[in-house]
C-alpha cells in the first residue's frame, strides 16, 4: 500500500494539539470525491462572542437531535429520515446512560483504540455545540464500543436486560446510518470503520469485522490523497496504527494471514509524544465532573500511551510469524515471491529469470524500443522462443505463457519478446506488472467500478458534446480548407479543426481515412493483434472462502478454463463475488462452447479447485451461486480483446520507432498503447490522452 503519512509543516506539527481537535468527529469541510454518494451542505454557523453557535436544533419528524449533534445530510432522502427515526438510528440515550458510556470508552476502549481526539469531543458535547458538532454515526459507534463496560445496573435501568442487547442495538443504530451514508465526513467514517471491528463476538462475523480493516485502509488511502483534509501528524499516526493492531489481533483470534502487509506498511513507529495527554485528560476531568468518578492524571495518560506502544511492537513481531505461516514472502527487490501452485516463487532459478529480465528492460528504449542493444534479435522470436533459448526450462516457459495471457490475453508464442518486454518496461518493470503491491499494476479496485470514473466526467462536459453509440466509420480530411470530417455509422456528421482518436491500432482498420493513413500505421493496423478475454463473476449468498480463511484466488491451473481468479466482493453491499479470468489460447476455445457448457466448465474447476485444500475443520464444500454474470470483451464493439495489442515478430524492426504516436495531419493517436507508462492500463491511457491534448493545443496556437 502507498506511504499513509500525512506531509505538514513544522508549524502545524509545533501546534499539533490544535491539529487534533480540528481533525476530530466534527463535519469537516474538505473536497468530497466522487465515490461520497450524498453530499451535504456544510453546518451552519452564525458568529457570536468569539466563537461559532449552532442557529437550530435539528429536527427529523419527531425527533429532535442535540445540538451539539452534525446535522444529517440535505440530500437524505424523507423515506431514510424516516426509516432511521423508527429504527432508532437518531436516538441519543438520556444523560446518565450516555456519560456512563462515555466514560467507559475513554477508560477502556480509547487507550489501546486511540482513534479520535476525546477532549475535543467530549467538550463539543459538553459546550452543546457551541464549540463544534459531533457525528452521530460515530457517536452511536462510540457508545457501541463502550457496551461491553458499563455497569449491567445502569444499562438495566435504560431498559437493557443486558449488554449484549444495548451491544447490539448500538452497533445496529450505526450500522444503519453508514450503510444509508448518513456521514459526509470521511474522517468520522474512517474511524467509525475501525471501532466496527470489535464486533467480533460470533463466528458468522468474523468475514465482516476482518473486511472493515481493508475498508478502512482503502478510506485511509483515500483521505491521505487529499490534501484539503487537515489531519494532525499525531492523529493520523495513532489511526493507522490502530488499524495495524485489530488487523494482527484480529488475524491471531480468526487463525487467518493478515490483510495489511507488514513489509508495506511504513508509517513511522508511534512515541509518546503522539499521544495527546492534555486531550485525554481533559476528557477524564469531564467524566469526573458528569460522573462524580475520581479522574485521571498525567501519569495514567502516559502509562496507557506507553501500553498502546508496547502492543505495536508486540504486533509487528507477531505479523511476521502470520506472513511466513500464511503466504507471503518478499524477495529481492521487492519481488513478493506468493507461495502458490506454479508460482515464480516455487521454480528453481527464478532470480535469474528476474535479474535477466531486469537487465534486459533497462536497456530498452521506451520511446523507440528497437534501438536498444539486441532489440532486433528480441524482435525476430517469440516470447516463447527466447525463454527456451535463454533459460532452456520448459517450465519457465510455461510460467512466463501464463504471465502473458493474464497480462494480455495472448500466448507466448504470439507476442514478440521485445513487445512483452517493451510491456513491462512501460510498466515499470517485471515485478510491478504482475503485482498487487502498493506499485502494482493490480493495486486496487473501485466499488462501483471503473466506469464511474468515465460516468462523472462525462457530467462535467457541455450538453451535447458527447455522443454514445455512435462508432465512427469515416474520417476525411480537407486538404483545401484544413477541416475535418467525422462521418458516423448512425449517418451523424461531425466537423472539427481536430481529431483525437483513442482506439487500439487494430481498430483503424474499421475506418476509412481520405487520404489513407500513412504505410507504417496501416501496418500497424492490420498486423497488431488484441488478445482474448473474458470472464465470468460468481455470486454467492455468503463468503465461504473468507470464512475459511482463504483468499478467493486461483491461479494457473490446467484442469479448466479459467487462468485465475480473484475475490471481488463488496461487503458494503452485502456482494460477495468471486470473478474468474478466461484468456488466451484456452479461452478462445470456451467461447465456442454453448452458454451452459461454458458455466459448467468454470463451475466445476471452480468448484474442484476449492474443495481440495485441506482445512482442520475438514473438507471445504462449495454452494452453488445465487447468479453467474459473463463479460466476453473479445465480442463487444469497442474492445475486441485484451487491454493491449502487441506486434508479431519483425514488425517493429521494419516500421519507424514513433510511428505507432506520430500523427497524421490532423488526426492525433492517443490509444493506451501509445503511452510510455503503464500501457494497457488506465493510468496508460490518462498519460496518453494528455499528450494528444498537448499536441493538438500548440499545433493550433500555432496556427491561429
Amino acid at each position: 500500500m502507498p506511504r499513509l503519512s500525512r506531509k505538514e509543516d513544522k508549524a502545524k506539527d509545533s501546534n499539533a494539539s490544535t491539529d487534533d481537535n480540528q481533525a476530530s468527529m466534527s463535519t469537516q469541510a474538505g473536497v468530497l470525491t466522487w465515490e461520497e454518494r450524498n453530499l451535504s451542505s456544510p453546518t451552519v454557523f452564525s458568529e457570536s462572542r468569539g466563537h461559532y453557535k449552532m442557529c437550530l436544533d435539528v429536527e427529523v419528524r419527531n425527533v429532535t437531535l442535540p445540538q451539539y449533534i452534525s446535522p444529517l445530510p440535505l440530500g437524505l432522502s424523507s423515506a431514510d429520515r424516516d426509516y432511521l427515526r423508527m429504527k432508532g438510528a437518531l436516538n441519543i440515550p438520556k444523560a446518565e446512560l450516555r456519560d456512563a458510556l462515555l466514560e467507559c470508552f475513554a477508560l477502556f476502549v480509547h487507550p489501546l483504540l486511540p482513534v479520535i481526539d476525546l477532549g475535543d469531543v467530549y467538550s463539543r458535547i459538553e459546550s452543546n455545540g457551541r464549540t463544534g458538532t459531533v457525528s452521530l454515526l460515530l457517536l452511536q459507534m462510540v457508545m457501541f464500543a463502550a457496551t461491553a463496560y458499563v455497569d449491567i445496573r445502569i444499562l438495566n435501568k435504560h431498559g437493557y436486560n443486558s449488554a449484549s442487547q444495548a451491544r447490539l442495538e448500538f452497533f445496529n443504530r450505526a450500522k444503519l446510518l453508514y450503510s444509508l451514508d448518513c456521514e459526509p465526513d470521511r474522517l468520522a467514517v474512517l474511524q467509525t470503520v475501525i471501532l466496527m471491528t470489535l464486533r467480533s463476538d460470533q463466528p458468522d462475523l468474523i468475514t465482516h469485522t476482518r473486511h472493515h480493516i481493508s475498508v478502512a485502509m482503502t478510506r485511509a488511502q483515500l483521505i491521505n490523497q487529499d490534501p484539503a483534509m487537515k489531519i494532525s501528524q499525531r492523529l493520523w499516526k495513532r489511526i493507522l496504527w490502530t488499524c495495524y493492531m485489530r488487523d494482527c489481533i484480529l488475524a491471531i483470534s480468526f487463525q487467518t494471514p493478515m490483510i495489511i502487509r507488514y513489509e508495506e506498511f511504513d508509517i513511522p513507529p508511534l512515541e509518546l509524544q503522539d499521544f495527546d495527554a492534555a486531550s485525554w485528560l481533559r476528557a477524564v476531568h469531564w467524566i469526573s465532573r458528569h460522573t462524580g468518578n475520581p479522574s485521571g492524571n498525567l501519569c495514567n495518560a502516559q502509562t496507557l500511551a506507553k501500553l498502546c506502544i508496547a502492543l505495536v511492537e508486540c504486533c509487528q513481531r507477531i505479523s511476521y510469524g502470520l506472513n511466513c505461516q500464511y503466504g507471503t514472502h518478499p524477495g529481492e527487490d521487492g519481488f513478493e515471491e506468493e507461495l502458490v501452485t506454479q508460482s515464480l516463487g516455487d521454480i528453481a532459478g527464478s532470480k535469474r529469470v528476474i535479474g535477466r529480465f531486469t537487465q534486459i528492460y533497462a536497456e530498452i528504449n521506451v520511446e523507440d524500443p528497437i534501438t536498444g542493444p539486441g532489440a532486433k534479435q528480441l524482435d525476430s522470436v517469440s516470447l516463447h522462443e527466447y525463454c527456451l533459448q535463454e533459460f532452456r526450462s520448459e517450465q519457465i516457459a510455461t510460467l512466463l505463457n501464463t504471465v502473458s495471457q493474464s497480462l494480455m490475453g495472448i500466448e507466448s508464442k504470439d507476442i514478440i519478446a521485445l513487445g512483452f518486454l517493451h510491456y513491462c518496461k512501460a510498466g515499470t518493470g517485471f515485478q510491478a506488472v504482475i503485482s498487487d503491491t502498493k506499485h502494482g499494476g493490480q493495486y486496487l479496485r473501485i466499488r462501483q467500478g471503473t466506469q464511474t470514473i468515465s460516468k462523472f466526467m462525462a457530467k462535467e462536459l457541455k450538453e451535447g458534446s458527447l455522443w454514445l453509440s455512435t462508432p465512427v466509420t469515416h474520417i476525411e480530411q480537407c486538404q483545401d480548407t484544413g477541416v475535418c470530417i467525422v462521418r458516423s455509422a448512425n449517418e451523424a456528421v461531425f466537423m472539427a479543426k481536430k481529431v483525437i482518436l483513442s482506439v487500439a491500432t487494430p481498430f483503424y482498420k474499421t475506418i476509412q481515412f481520405s487520404p489513407p493513413l500513412p504505410t507504417e500505421k496501416q501496418r500497424l493496423a492490420l498486423e497488431n493483434i488484441l488478445g482474448y478475454y473474458s470472464k465470468m463473476i460468481f455470486v454467492f449468498q455468503k463468503p465461504w472462502w473468507r470464512t475459511a480463511g482463504l483468499s478467493g484466488e486461483i491461479k494457473a491451473q490446467d484442469n479448466g478454463p479459467i487462468l485465475f481468479s480473484m475475490d471481488t466482493s463488496i461487503p458494503e453491499d452485502d456482494q460477495w463475488s468471486i470473478s474468474c479470468f478466461i484468456v488466451g489460447g484456452r479461452g478462445l476455445k470456451w467461447s465456442k462452447l454453448s452458454r451452459e457448457e461454458r458455466y459448467s466448465s468454470a463451475c466445476s474447476q471452480l468448484r474442484s479447485g476449492f474443495e481440495k485444500v485441506e482445512l482442520e475443520s475438514g473438507k471445504l464444500e462449495v454452494p452453488e451461486p445465487i447468479n453467474t454474470l459473463e463479460y466476453e470483451w473479445t465480442k463487444q464493439e469497442f474492445f475486441l480483446g485484451g487491454p493491449c495489442p502487441a506486434s508479431p515478430p519483425g514488425l517493429l524492426s521494419s516500421v519507424d520507432g514513433a510511428a505507432l504516436c506520430k500523427s497524421f495531419e490532423n488526426v492525433h493517436f492517443v490509444g493506451t498503447e501509445t503511452s510510455l507508462e503503464w500501457k494497457g492500463y488506465m493510468e496508460g491511457a490518462i498519460r496518453s490522452g494528455d499528450r494528444g491534448a498537448a499536441e493538438v493545443v500548440a499545433e493550433l496556437q500555432e496556427r491561429f
